[in-house]
């Protein structure tokens, strides 16, 4: 096994980062093979963590047209007593396909499979040295683990696009555009000069030409936020569809 030190990668959407490199054993339908793990921090205040994982395993058949995608979330459990604390570990999990393969539900039973042997084994560690609570909003599973009802983690369209979307792009993009919304309606029609022509207007100077990129960069970047947003919403909305599959192991410990 190879971990590489935290990183911070300042531009990037997820600054704190690292790869880790290992084996994994041999089962019964596959050999020893390599993987890799790009981890990296959504969250960490404190309090909450939240931690993305991308999982690459190419030795594997078709193993170069999927990754495997691990998000751990570490939240506050429920409170009993002022000497007793808990923690409540959500491992929710999916499979991004970089090409289209026929073998695609092949594919995503056995990585549910593995996932599900690999945190089977995962809990068992852990309780180990933390006991497990039991939660009566959860349900149980055959094998007596928890397994999360995927309404547990839905919020509102709404509350998920204010979330996402209140911040200082947003709020610069808005006051921008209405910026100029209004000083078009402020100002009279002006003579055609150089190369205009009647349905075309150019800068007529080099600050007005600085300000016109800026406002065009400001509005792409407010696009691929709400394009991203929205990706993230019909991709979440289909996911929850397929309960069959299951996408998520809560575990709340001492």
């Amino acid at each position: 096994m190879e971990e590489e030190p935290w990183l911070f990668k300042p531009g990037d959407v997820c600054q704190l980062s690292r790869k880790v490199s290992y084996t994994k054993a041999a089962t019964k339908l596959v050999k020893a093979v390599r993987a890799t793990e790009k981890q990296a921090y959504l969250k960490a205040d404190g309090k909450s963590f939240a931690i993305f994982i991308e999982v690459s395993t190419p030795e594997v058949p078709y193993g170069n047209a999927f990754q495997v995608e691990l998000l751990y979330k570490l939240m506050p459990g429920p409170e009993f007593t002022l000497d007793v604390e808990s923690t409540r570990l959500v491992v929710s999990w999916g499979v991004n396909f970089s090409r289209r393969i026929m073998m695609k539900g092949m594919i995503e039973g056995g990585v549910h499979q593995g996932l599900k042997e690999s945190f089977d084994r995962f809990i068992n560690l852990l309780a180990r040295d933390f006991p497990v609570l039991e939660s009566k909003d959860q349900l149980t599973n055959k094998d007596d683990r928890i397994v999360a009802t995927p309404e547990d983690e839905i919020k509102s369209d709404w509350k998920l696009a204010v979330e996402y979307l209140c911040n200082f792009t947003a709020f610069a993009t808005t006051c921008f555009v209405l910026y100029l919304f209004i000083h078009i309606f402020l100002c009279e029609k002006s003579a055609l000069h150089g190369l205009e022509f009647n349905g075309l207007d150019l800068p007529d100077s080099l600050m007005e030409l600085i300000v016109g990129g800026i406002v065009f960069l400001q509005l792409e970047r407010a696009y691929y936020m709400a394009s991203h947003f929205l990706r993230a919403r019909r991709q979440r909305g289909t996911r929850h569809k397929s309960k069959a599959q299951g996408d998520g192991w809560i575990l709340t410990m001492l």
